[in-house]
This record gives structure tokens, sequence and C-alpha cells, in this order.
């Protein structure tokens, strides 16, 4: 006999109820859709009811891997948990909020809403607080749901293209009746209600970036209502509107089966209903199995009597009625069927298979019911490659690091302990690392590593900031030129000669350095033969050049701090000195200034003599917490967390361009690696001890080229892991 035990191990599941989604299949939808419309059609992901059911954040991310332009959403809580999941295309969110509510985490996210009349673009515009915010207009052409009618639509497309807070993403519309069984004639008229909007909008000479008016069925019936966007959701998730639409598209399920395990069986006799009707008939001994789910699950409370599930390897009848939380199945055809075997709703079970077409034709359903019918509760395991990548619920997918077990979730993360013990375990090593840091061999690598991180000048403070101070222009120009000073191969030139380094910063006083500077042009190239290297002369003039900056402007750290509390109203804490360290370090773009301008008196936010590495740097000087994204700490987290790198990278492109407005590789790899040595760092150690032990070991031990096969990382349990 035929049994099908359920997944185990990594999958064993509290409640053995759960669905199995398959992300290629998603993929390939999507690949279909963009080879049948072309480079030029914008596709606009619909993953409203949490991506049909299927799970919004492992969705959104194959979207974004798959090259969808957009997403768009219903329920504001879809979009969080997609912004959550590290993925970073623009989201746009269909009228399910007020403004004055979600103001703030739309502006944080930077989400696109829905405007459909003049009020409510005054009520964004108030919720956008003096930031800037992208919207999208909607015409109401005959669904008369939200949306402004045509005869109002112009206006409010000039009311919005004319606010100084607004910028008009685009408009859309969703047409009704546009099933061909209701004939074209309806939905063409309503298209060209759309169109007439545009015309007009076009004539007066506002711009409208994207237009959109197909759906799922628009967009396979109708090739002419392409337009240049398309918000399309069911085709994503396979499945065809009916009748037979005139373009033909392979589609593939998004979900590859629904499954449950017996939790009993028993035999049931006639007379032990004792002459009464029972919950059900039973005119003849029939073996009953007990499954944990109900309609309270989704499953219809009335089941169709041709209704049935698979039981070792074939049909069986499903007996009413449904419970809130339990059914029962007819195994009088598997009498040796057991608690924990596998019952298959939709898939296969040895050679018989139910399709989501005969599950809904038997149940009475439509497809669509049926994935919106799928609570959120229930488990989700998804697949990617043909094989399962993770389990969890409808919000969770293929997060970076996680490991996962029987009961809780476990990362990867660096292992301090092995790196110390690596950086001193050679002799030639030891004695040089000893050499250029200026520390003690005292034979433990732990000490002897704290020794190395303390050398190196910078005051490590995990959760400290730098306190607002009205003129602490000393704080900043010594974070600055030990910043600067660091820029080498050795550090133990500085070490050697730190105290007249100090005395020709003047202690770091930007602006009696200055002064000196001017009496004495030698001053300059006694800095440069304190720090020694090839960049020598450059980093000491970029010291000059932050006396200089400082001397004239000396609330700069005010502003500084500024800016952090203004970004952290916006984005991850953990985040904001990554993005500042990317802001610093890279020339501004005109957008980057409107959005963030530098104090009056300074030219630009950039950061004299430093790239986004340097500028982590000065920011730690100054007690802020962030991870340096340094070449040799790239190159082996890189190589030894290469998932966690690629699940920052959508999060990276994100900050990159919705932050800082710019979208160029260098700040997106740098945030990228800098968000990733923040998540794998555990949770008792720093990040400046973690990076720059981690920097220690590429310079020394692992160089490039030459890396080993030795593994500095461990597994714990996700409440040690910091990131």
């Amino acid at each position: 006999m035929f049994h099908e035990q359920a997944h185990r191990g990594a999958t064993a599941l509290l409640r053995p109820t759960w669905f199995e989604i398959d992300l290629d299949a998603i993929a390939h939808n999507l690949r279909q859709l963009r080879r049948m419309l072309g480079s030029g059609v914008a596709i606009y992901a619909c993953l409203k009811r949490n991506a049909y059911g299927c799970g919004a954040v492992p969705v959104a991310r194959v979207m974004q891997r798959e090259g969808a332009d957009a997403i768009a959403v219903g329920n504001i809580d879809d979009a969080l948990a997609i912004r959550e999941g590290q993925v970073s295309l623009p989201v746009l969110l269909y009228p399910n909020c007020l403004a004055a509510d979600a103001g703030p985490a739309v502006m944080r996210q930077r989400l696109m809403p829905t405007i459909s009349s003049l009020d409510e673009v005054e009520a964004w515009e108030q919720a956008a607080n003096g930031g800037t915010l992208d919207a999208f207009a909607k015409i109401d052409v005959g669904l008369f749901r939200s949306g402004a009618l045509p005869r109002e639509a112009l206006a409010l497309l000039r009311r919005i293209a004319a606010s100084d807070t607004l910028g008009l993403a685009g408009a859309y519309a969703h047409l009704h009746g546009y099933d061909p069984a209701t004939g074209d004639d309806y939905a063409s008229w309503q298209f060209d209600n759309f169109q007439t909007v545009m015309r007009e909008a076009a004539s007066r000479r506002i711009d409208v970036p994207v237009r959109m008016v197909a759906s799922t069925s628009v967009v396979l019936q109708h090739p002419e209502m392409d337009l240049n966007g398309v918000d399309p959701g069911r085709v994503l998730y396979g499945l065809k509107p009916s009748p037979v639409p005139s373009r033909d598209l392979p589609m593939r399920p998004a979900v590859r089966a629904w499954k449950s395990r017996l939790i009993l069986t028993k035999w049931i006799e006639p007379e032990d209903a004792g002459g009464f009707t029972g919950p059900f008939a039973l005119s003849e001994r029939r073996r009953i199995g007990v499954l944990p789910l109900g309609w309270g699950d989704g499953i219809p409370r009335r089941i169709p009597g041709q209704a049935v599930a698979l039981a070792g390897g074939r049909c069986v009848p499903v007996v009413g009625p449904v419970h809130l939380e339990h059914m029962r199945v007819d195994l009088t055809d598997v009498p040796d069927a057991k608690a924990g075997d596998e019952v298959v709703f939709l898939g296969t079970q040895g050679k018989e298979t139910i399709t989501i077409e005969q599950l809904t034709e038997c149940w009475g359903i439509d497809s669509l019911d049926f994935l919106g019918g799928m609570r959120d509760h229930i488990q989700r395991i998804y697949f990617r490659n043909g094989a399962e990548i993770t389990p969890g619920n409808a919000y969770t997918g293929d997060f970076g690091s996680m490991v996962f077990g029987s009961s809780a979730r476990q990362f990867k993360v660096l292992d301090i302990e092995r790196i110390s013990e690596r950086l001193f375990e050679q002799v030639q090593i030891r004695e040089k690392l000893c050499r250029d840091f200026c520390i003690e061999d005292v034979g433990d690598p732990v000490k002897m590593a704290n020794s190395l991180v303390n050398s190196m000048g910078q005051i490590a403070s995990r959760d400290g900031g730098t306190e607002d101070i009205e003129d602490n222009r000393t704080v900043v120009f010594r974070a600055a030129a030990l910043a600067l000073a660091s820029n080498m191969r050795q550090w133990s030139r500085v070490l050697s000669c730190r105290g007249r380094f100090e005395s020709l910063l003047e202690q770091y006083g930007p602006v009696a350095f200055l002064r000196e500077v001017e009496a004495d042009c030698a001053r300059v190239r006694d800095v440069e033969d304190c720090l020694g290297g090839q960049t020598a002369r450059a980093d000491a003039e970029a010291i000059v050049k932050w006396a200089t900056m400082l001397a004239k402007y000396p609330g700069y750290l005010n502003a500084l701090n500024k800016m952090k509390s203004d970004m952290e109203a916006r984005i991850h804490d953990g985040e904001v000195v990554p993005v500042l360290a990317a802001l610093l370090g890279s020339m501004p773009t005109k957008r980057m200034e409107k959005q963030w301008p530098p104090p009056s008196g300074m030219e630009s936010w950039k950061a004299p003599g430093m790239g986004m590495p340097l500028a982590s740097e000065f920011l730690r000087n100054l007690h802020w917490k962030g991870f340096k994204p340094d070449r040799h700490i790239k190159r082996l987290i890189g190589r030894w967390f290469p998932e966690v790198v690629e699940a920052k990278s959508g999060r990276a492109s994100y900050l990159a361009r919705e932050i800082l407005y710019r979208g160029s590789k260098d700040v997106i790899v740098g945030l990228k690696f800098s968000l990733a040595g923040m998540a794998v760092t555990p949770n008792d150690c720093s990040f400046t001890k973690a990076d720059n032990l981690v920097w220690a070991l590429g310079a020394y031990v692992e160089k490039k080229n030459r890396e080993s096969e030795e593994v500095y990382w461990k597994i714990i349990a996700a409440s040690e892991c910091a990131g």
C-alpha cells in the first residue's frame, strides 16, 4: 500500500497543513509575460491579497530578480512586509489607506499612493510633511469605485503635476465588464474614456509617465490596451481568465500542492449512530480520517458530493460537514491509513494527480476564489530550482543566511574567535601584526585581537552616539584625521609618531591647526611625513580641507546629527550609518542636495578625501555604529556569505535610489556589503571589531587569490544575531 509521509525534519510543522508554492513557476510566468509585451511596456506586478495568497515577500523577490518594473498592492501591510523583505522595486498602493494615518509609513518606505480626488491631493501633501512623494492618479472609467470620473480627471492631473510636494508618477484605471463574454464594446468604451483624458493632459503639456488600464483579462484579450504599462495579477500565478483569451500565454500554476496529514483514523459502525442520522450518512461500516483544517482555513463550509482528496495513492471522498478547524475523508478503501499519513487536496500522490482545475470544479469554486481564500496562517513551503528552500508563513521566503531546523531559525555569522586564532597562528604573521600595530605578544589570540582593534584608534560604541554639542569641532576633526590616517597599509607609522602627529594637528583643534598651516607651509609636509605611503600627500591635504571647513562652519556636527535623525525617520536605524557613509563618500546629485541640503556655508556634504570606506571610519570615530565596506572585507564577506550579500542587494539598491537618489554601482555595492556585514556580526561583537578583524585577516592571512578553505563562520540561534 502506498504511504506518502509529509515533510519531516527541516519542514516539520506543528500544525500539519500546508501549501507548496513554486517560485520557479511564478518566475516563468513573468518571463512569458515580458516576452509577450516586450521591453517597452512596464510591468507593475499585482501582489494584492498577499500576492494572491502565495506570500508577498517571496513573490516580490521573484519579481525583483526576474525584472518586473514595479509592484502594486492593495493592503499597505503587504507593502511594508515587502520593504522589510529588502525589495527595492517601486511599490504602487491601490486605494486602501488614509493619508493622515498611513502618511509616515508611506514616506518612510517610499511607497506611491493612489490619488482619486483633489481632497486627497491636499491630504497627501500634508502627510508628506515637507518631503516629496511620487503618486499615481486613478481614473474611474466605469467601475464606479475609486478614481476621478473622466470629467474631473484633468483637474486632478493638473493639480498633482503642479504640486511642489507630489510627483505625478502615472495614471491608471481598472475596467469593469472587460470579460469578452460581455462584449468588447463596453471595454472599448471605457478604454476610450481613459485615452480621452490622456490626450487632454498631453494637449496641456501634463506629463503622465506611466499609463495603464490592463489587468490580466485585459492584457490577455486586448493588445491595443497595453499602452506603456500593465498591472496584471492572476497571470503571474498561472490562472487564466475564461473564456479562452486571444493571446496565448503558456503559464504554470504557482500553487503546486495543498496538503495535510491525518491526525486520527477510526472505524465507524452504523450502530454507533444509535439510530439517528448523525453528521453524515452511515448505512455501512466506514473508516474515517480526521484532518486538522476546516472552513476557518478556507475550505467551503458546504462540500459538494463530488469533492475528493488523495490518500494512500488513490482518490478518496471528502466527508461533510466541514467544521471550523477539522474535516473528514473516507478511508474505507485505504484500510491501513494511519495518523501522520499525507492527504493531498491539490497536487500529486503516487500515480494520481489533482490539478487546480479539477479542484475548483469538484469544489464548486473558481481558481481566483481558491487563491483568494488561502488563509495566511497556513504554512507555505517554497520551492526554487525544484528544491525546497524554506518553511514559513505567508510573509516568509528565501531570507539570506537562514538555516532552518525543526523548531527555531538559525543563522550563519562570523566566527570572531576563529578569526582571532587564525590571525595569530603563524609565527611570522603574528610577529608582523605585533610590529605593525605596536601590540604585545601575550600568547592569547583573543586578547591580541582586542589589542589590534584598540590600536586602530577608534572608540567603538555599539549603541552610542555623539552628543549634540554646539561647537564640537575638535571631536569631528579628530574623527576625520584618524580616518584619513588609516588610509595606508601600515598603521604602525602613525602609531610610532602619534604624539608628533597630534601635536602637528594642534591636538585636533582645526582653527589652531589652520592658523599654523597659514604661518608655516612646512606644517603640511610634516603631517604628510607622519602619514607615509602613496596617499600621504592627498590625505594631508584632505586634513587641511577638513580644518578649513570646520573653521568656516562650527555647527557641522549638529547638522550631521540632524540629518541622521531625519534619516532615522525614513529608514531602519541600522541602515543610517551606511547610508550616511555613502552620502559623505560620493559626489552629490542635484536631487540628493535638494533632499539633503548641506548646511549654509558648505558647498556639499562630500567629505574631503574620503570614499565610502573612509567615511565609514569617520562616522565610527564619532561613536556611530556601522560596517566598513573595505576591499578586503567585501572580498571575504562575499566569499563566506554570498547568500546574505544577495539578500541585501535589493535593499541596497532601494536605499541608493530612493534615499540618496544615486544609482551608481559603487554606492550600491558599498551599501550591500555594509548591510551584509552588519547582518553577519554576532550580537556579542561590535561592528568595529568585526570588520577590522576581517580586514586584518584579508590583508595578512587570506590574501587575494590565495584564500584557504578555512571556515570562518558558525551557526547560531536568531536571538544571538545582531543584524
